[in-house]
């Protein structure tokens, strides 16, 4: 736990990417240089006792080859690059293909990898799943693009034992599909740019580009909003098992503010809690097990532990 009156520096990075929690006392990150087009995956301990290179990447074909999704599960790195989904173990080593076509996220969940894929050729949005010990993909659900591809699509998914749930842009709503029977089910319409899913407890969480994070029971009901935003645009959000947090508003303008707010809401709904006044030029954080991880832009990126309580 990480003193709540001094935040804790983990590390710097230039070109960082993507970064994810794990659970097992690291931080794991991506760096991306479209100059060079080459990457790195690295580890970061939480404990404030280092770094460790993992794997490196390219150089690649072009600017839209970086690896594109990260996530940790069971005792294995999953990213999706070019396509492919790919596999690393923690120590670090060589990849392994999963699946050459796959597409640009990868969620585990139980004994499948989920992801979201666009079909060029047939102008359709496919959301779909592939067992870890590898095989053919299943599609569970897909329509057409509007506009020939021009309009956004599916942008997240999520899933639990029963379902998968898909942040649709193009459509603004939350669908949940029946694993079984591949039944379609809209938890939530008319929403602004929904890009974000997540699935806590019987309820699944999505947030938008405009206007704030909503609540759909998974056994169906009506959607709740449980922190709108006004006309901020491009906030970022985090969950654990009691609390959304929220950072309200994106990267300033010039003139803009110096610091900004970092608040959490508890997941049942309730007044918002400031918790940090922090540096405005925060590109994304971490949610971990007892700290919220941030990480600040300027000539490099820093990673920062702040604690996960307001200050005393």
């Amino acid at each position: 736990m990480t003193d709540p009156k001094k935040p804790a520096p983990l590390g710097s990075f230039a070109n960082l990417d993507l970064i994810t929690g794990s659970g097992d006392g690291n931080l794991y990150l991506t760096t991306w240089n479209t100059s060079t087009l080459k990457g790195e995956l690295h580890a970061v301990a939480v404990d404030g006792s280092g770094k460790k290179k993992l794997w490196e990447l390219g150089p690649e074909k072009s600017a839209k080859d970086g690896i594109s999704s990260i996530a940790v599960d069971e005792g294995v790195i999953y990213f999706t690059q070019s396509g492919k989904v790919m596999r690393l173990a923690l120590a670090g080593g060589t990849p392994e293909t999963v699946a050459e076509s796959f597409g640009t996220s990868v969620v585990p969940s139980g004994e499948y990898l989920y992801g979201i894929r666009y079909d060029e050729a047939g102008k359709r949005d496919i959301a779909l799943r592939i067992a870890k010990k590898g095989g053919p993909a299943e599609e569970l659900y897909a329509r057409p693009r509007e506009g020939g591809g021009e309009r956004p699509g599916f942008t997240a998914l999520a899933a639990d034992e029963h379902h998968v749930f898909i942040a649709d842009s193009g459509k603004r709503t939350l669908v949940s599909v029946d694993l079984a029977s591949k039944a379609v089910t809209e938890l939530a319409t008319g929403l602004a740019y929904p890009n974000g899913v997540r699935v806590v407890g019987t309820d699944v969480f999505v947030t938008t580009q405009t206007t704030g994070v909503y609540r759909a029971p998974i056994a169906g009901g009506k959607a709740q909003e449980v922190s709108g935003k006004g006309d901020k645009v491009d906030a970022m959000y985090g969950f654990d098992a009691a609390f959304l947090y929220a950072y309200d508003e994106p990267g300033p303008a010039d003139d803009g503010p110096a610091f900004l707010p970092l608040s959490r809401v508890a997941i049942g709904g309730g007044k918002a809690e400031p918790l940090h006044s922090v540096k405005a030029n925060l590109s994304q954080f971490v949610v971990g097990d007892d700290c919220l991880y941030l990480v600040f832009r300027d000539e490099t990126y820093s990673i920062m532990a702040y604690s996960k309580t307001a200050k005393p």
